[in-house]
């Protein structure tokens, strides 16, 4: 564990992506809570008060990812402090985009985004998924162009519309300078739970907690916190090779999704790692049931893993696939999890003489025009 206090500008200064992890909470501090807390900071500025204010500490622990250009992190504690920060710079860009730009921008590139990036690992953080939505359109589109902005934001951006005679570029170097927190990084193998639940054991609405999350965390911390995560651009969720075909004669036919999101991995510039076993919405199914499915003479993972390969190395039009990935068996709470970790191969890789990519966190076929103008773009000179 590695605690340092620091200012908001180290917190979000680098390439980095926050994430709020399924057991916690959605975003839920009220406009009464936004009150108060946006009163006392506005009477530090007036005041102009030589002391620090302190928000908190934020517990995080990094998130194993195939994006080399970012570090990502699970919040263990401190999403709701965070993202009202993040709503107060959002509402303070919309308010100085015109006049000031040079300040918007400079919040944008600060908080909001990671410049340079794509898909969801733009924005520096992902809140819970009931959140996400709102929260991307109100930073990418501001508040006024948008029929559902983020309440924090709209509550900060009509709040300070009150405030006339504040001096909004000065209000907003006051924050960056005077907001402190205490970084507390515990490392990947470490199980967050029994923090999260020892910080907020006081906290009125925390909810009851999701059962069995603790010894799981215990169990493997490195892949909970995956899961916990959700599905992104470099991370995907599926029940397992059979789940979504009727025909379960013919396991090699439902393996096909699988290959798909394999090749389209290998085909991005970052790669990622698919979990099977796991559904869609974090919940671990496990892959036990399949193994009469795949070899019902052995009916284990030896059985599983021999033909997941066998069917990757058949289905994968590439010399010699197995370089582009890295099979992994995992046991949670007694049912087995495949993680598949892809790297980018160094040339377009088919199935099924299709091409397939990763765009958002969805899986998609090139075509035409488009198939030609990737390929030349992500591999120069092989096309």
């Amino acid at each position: 564990m590695n605690t340092v206090e620091c200012k908001l500008e180290d917190l979000f200064g680098d390439p980095c992506q926050y994430v709020v992890p399924s057991f916690q909470r959605p975003f839920s501090w009220s406009d009464d809570r936004h009150e108060v807390f946006l009163s006392g900071v506005l009477d530090s500025f007036s005041s102009d008060s030589p002391h620090r204010i302190f928000l908190g500490a934020i517990v995080i622990m990094p998130i194993e990812h195939s994006n080399p250009t970012l570090q990502k992190y699970l919040i263990v504690d401190g999403q709701q402090r965070l993202i009202t920060m993040l709503a107060l710079f959002a509402a303070i860009r919309d308010l100085t985009s015109i006049r000031y730009p040079e300040q918007a921008l400079m919040l944008e590139r600060t908080f909001l985004f990671n410049e340079g990036q794509a898909g969801s690992y733009r924005f520096k953080l992902l809140p819970h998924p009931k959140n996400r939505a709102r929260f991307f359109q109100t930073l990418q589109h501001g508040v006024r162009t948008n029929p559902e902005p983020f309440p924090a934001t709209l509550f900060f951006l009509t709040r300070l519309e009150q405030e006339l005679d504040l001096d909004l570029r000065a209000f907003c170097a006051f924050l960056i300078r005077r907001f402190v927190a205490v970084r507390v990084e515990i490392t990947k193998d470490e199980n967050p739970y029994p923090i999260f639940k020892s910080l907020n054991m006081l906290e009125s609405g925390v909810g009851p907690y999701p059962r069995g999350i603790d010894p799981r965390f215990a169990e493997d911390p490195e892949l909970m916190a995956m899961i916990a995560g959700g599905e992104s651009d470099n991370l995907e969720f599926k029940e397992g090779l059979t789940c979504r075909s009727t025909d379960r004669r013919h396991p090699e036919r439902c393996g096909f999704h699988v290959a798909r999101t394999v090749a389209a991995f290998m085909n991005s510039d970052n790669g990622g790692t698919l979990l099977l076993g796991v559904r869609d919405d974090g919940t671990i199914r496990g892959i036990n049931r399949e193994y009469r499915l795949i070899d019902r003479s052995k009916r284990n993972w030896d059985g599983y893993l021999l033909f997941l390969r066998n069917l990757l190395r058949s289905k994968l039009e590439a010399d010699n696939p197995f370089q582009f990935f890295e099979i992994q068996h995992h046991v949670v709470s007694g049912r087995e999890v495949c993680s598949i970790r892809v790297f980018p191969a160094e040339y377009p890789v088919y199935l099924d003489k299709r091409l397939y990519v990763r765009s958002g966190n969805q899986t998609l076929e090139m075509r035409g025009p488009d198939l030609v103008s990737y390929v030349k773009k992500r591999w120069p000179g092989k096309e």
